[in-house]
């Protein structure tokens, strides 16, 4: 498990930045579809974002589905979030399914909230 620190280093690394953003420019095209849940700092999902790319929510629940054992509990969260926003359920009703579900993490309503917020805008168009 990389920590904050660590992670600092691999993106301050520029070499090795580098490479992976040259990577992504050659293989991600505008009409590509990228899914990233849990994947550290996410710095690559928001270049590809840069790069034109769609992020279809119900592909991701799609790919989402099919890696469920392998997923690390903020991969299940977001997994959740995604499941429930595509269907429409309201943010009140997210916020309560979030707290009853993972406690730990959110202890109260408005932190569930920021959590949906923040993955809202990580998938928007």
């Amino acid at each position: 498990m990389y920590s904050v620190y660590d992670y600092g280093r691999l993106i301050a690394d520029s070499v090795r930045t580098h490479a992976y953003a040259q990577a992504l420019r050659r293989v991600v095209k505008p009409d590509s579809v990228v899914l990233d849940i849990g994947t550290g700092t996410g710095i690559f999902a928001l270049l590809a974002t840069f790069l034109n790319t769609p992020l279809a929510p119900a592909d991701l629940l799609k790919l989402a589905d099919s890696h469920v054992p392998t997923l690390n509990e903020d991969g299940q969260i977001d997994r959740l979030l995604l499941e429930l926003m595509h269907h429409g359920t309201p943010l009140g009703d997210i916020a309560s399914r979030l707290s009853a579900e993972f406690p730990a993490r959110f202890a109260t309503w408005e932190d569930a909230l920021t959590r949906v917020g923040k993955l809202s805008q990580k998938y928007s168009r």
